[in-house]
């Protein structure tokens, strides 16, 4: 199941279509998302009308997430409308994110401090075609 493993194998090989996109990190906010949206040109769809791309997201609901600004509920409640597909998992630290064929990974969350603020490393590649 894609929830429960966090890593390259189980992602690239759980089904992921092309087009489709998953993003699991353990902080996920506004400005994060909209600057993974700009990069990767995903289109946004309007409210009720369903994701115009496929999304997948594996992230920590914690409350704790919630308090401190690491993780915008309103976002994701956004995301759930639009037919995003939301998962739980506790304790998850792994930060990985599909796009279509294109796996980028390392130790930036999708948040304004892991993508501008703090030192991070990420990598950039595109997988095999399976």
């Amino acid at each position: 199941d894609w929830q429960l493993a966090c890593n390259l194998d189980s992602l690239a090989g759980g089904g992921i279509l092309d087009g489709e996109v998953a993003i699991c990190t353990p902080y996920f906010t506004r400005p994060g998302w909209d600057w993974f949206q700009k990069r990767y040109s995903l289109q946004q769809s309007s409210e009720g009308s369903g994701q115009s791309q496929p999304l997948r997201i594996l992230t920590s609901l914690s409350a704790r997430n919630s308090a401190n600004g690491s993780l915008d509920l309103r976002l994701l409640e956004d995301l759930l409308e639009r037919g995003a597909l939301i998962r739980h998992l506790d304790g998850i630290h792994a930060k990985i994110f599909l796009v279509g064929s294109r796996v980028i990974f390392g130790s930036s969350n999708l948040t304004a401090g892991g993508l501008r603020r703090n030192h991070e490393v990420v990598y950039e590649a595109s997988l095999p075609n399976q």
